[in-house]
């Protein structure tokens, strides 16, 4: 019985030291244009959501399910209503993915982030400080059904604004995700001649994200205002007239309830002549 117990808490620590003792992470974006071909019924964003942040070997293998520290959405009931919109799942629901990542990748991390919180603001923060569509937007690089672009240009256009090359990964010719590499501490480095790179063709497109209501928001829990853009089919002429109508509603309602008020006095009084 000893015996068991000496060798299960052997290959225990074996599975933790292998797990805490990876190379570096991946961080890895999705472009919801790529996934939701038709619609996402679940996405309320126009931007690059959150895949997950990794942690990988050199050889191109990863540590996977390390330990037994199951996910609780309670420990990150604050950063709920921020996630959905950085993070969401494309084909199921929020919690199930947030719960995949953190239990899959996560927990072979667990030296370098105390817990599942951690894990999850940590990364929340990694999004904004490397905003993928504020790189592309500078090398003006956006969505389009028709236009093709050099995979060599989308990736210039994001060591232009981070300092180090990023992977790109394709579904056939459309961008689907953009992988960035960051040591331990979280530092960015180019990511060429890892052994699981993906692969894109010399021009990729960029499929505009259907399905996706208004995207415009200002996110509070950083404290970081945060803008994206609203979905292509509505132009700024009529934000502009949406805006005001919802200014000026509330006068016009005012002015009726006004007018109807004085008609009524009116025509009571001259019934009472």
């Amino acid at each position: 019985m000893k015996l068991l117990i000496y060798l299960s808490s052997f290959m225990l620590l074996l599975t933790l030291g292998r797990c805490n003792d990876f190379d570096y992470y991946m961080f890895v974006r999705q472009w919801p244009g790529t996934f939701c071909k038709y619609n996402c019924p679940y996405l309320k964003t126009n931007d690059f959501t959150i895949h997950g942040l990794w942690p990988n070997f050199k050889n191109g293998s990863y540590p996977e399910s390390c330990l037994t520290k199951p996910f609780s959405e309670k420990t990150i009931s604050d950063l709920i209503t921020e996630m959905a919109l950085e993070w969401p799942s494309l084909i199921g629901t929020n919690p199930q993915f947030w719960q995949h990542e953190w239990e899959k990748h996560g927990t072979c991390a667990t030296k370098e982030f105390k817990n599942e919180r951690e894990y999850f603001t940590t990364i929340l923060s990694l999004h904004d400080q490397y905003d993928l569509k504020a790189a592309l937007s500078a090398a003006n690089i956006g969505p389009s059904n028709e236009a093709s672009i050099s995979s060599k240009s989308t990736a210039a256009a994001v060591k232009a604004m981070f300092g180090y090359s990023p992977l790109l990964n394709c579904e056939g010719d459309s961008l689907s995700e953009i992988w960035i590499c960051l040591d331990k501490n979280l530092r960015p480095f180019d990511c060429a001649n890892l052994a699981s790179s993906p692969k894109c063709p010399s021009n990729i497109r960029i499929p505009p994200i259907s399905g996706a209501g208004p995207s415009r928001y200002m996110k509070l829990s950083t404290g970081k205002a945060r803008f994206l853009n609203f979905p292509g089919n509505i132009s700024n002429v009529q934000l502009l007239y949406c805006f005001i109508m919802l200014l000026i509603a509330p006068m016009i309602l005012t002015f009726v309830k006004a007018a109807k008020l004085y008609f009524q006095g009116s025509s009571e009084s001259r019934l009472q002549a």
